[in-house]
């Protein structure tokens, strides 16, 4: 995730984030602005990263984040959120955590974080630029289609879309499984008596 401030939306204030899946190899990315990282958000951005991308990894590295990993007390075995758990079983993609304490195990998504902020997202400005998520979505899927993901490869010689391409190879593809039904749970205090 990355903050990218705050909007209004229907008269309330809310937070701007950006969801970014990069692939590993081909460093070609995903982006989608949001404004909750509740687990319903991150599952639906993940299925149209694994549409726009071409497949599903078989392995995603994360951040300690609680939609993710809940606990990290017993380093061999995470405590991992269930719901997140259920979902990454269910497209065959194993989750890995970062290491503590080690900000370069995650350095190409937040390089492709700090891209997106200095060449897409610089100068926008919400009811100025931009009046709803939807239109700066629909131009950041254009700004991705025909400027991130077709510019050079910053460590090997060619575009990252020439190595994308190659990568789409070894995904795992996501055109034969149906949406994972996203149900969130709802939570009820229930009195001694069951009411």
């Amino acid at each position: 995730w990355g903050h990218f401030g705050k909007i209004e939306i229907n008269g309330m204030p809310v937070n701007l984030y950006v969801f970014v899946l990069v692939l590993s190899s081909s460093r070609a990315a995903y982006a989608e602005f949001v404004t909750s990282q509740k687990q319903r958000i991150l599952q639906n951005c993940h299925i149209n990263a694994f549409k726009h991308l071409g497949g599903v990894p078989r392995k995603i590295r994360y951040d300690n984040m609680k939609t993710v990993v809940i606990s990290r007390k017993d380093k061999a075995n995470p405590s991992w959120n269930f719901e997140f758990k259920n979902f990454a079983q269910y497209y065959k993609f194993e989750p890995e955590l970062c290491p503590l304490y080690y900000p370069r195990s995650k350095g190409k998504v937040e390089a492709a974080v700090k891209f997106l902020r200095n060449n897409f997202f610089n100068g926008e400005v919400f009811n100025k630029t931009f009046y709803t998520i939807d239109e700066l979505n629909e131009r950041l899927q254009k700004w991705l289609d025909n400027y991130a993901n077709k510019r050079k490869h910053p460590v090997q010689s060619g575009s990252i879309e020439f190595f994308w391409h190659n990568e789409q190879k070894v995904l795992q593809p996501i055109g034969s499984i149906s949406d994972f039904s996203i149900v969130s749970p709802q939570i009820r205090r229930v009195s001694r008596i069951s009411m």
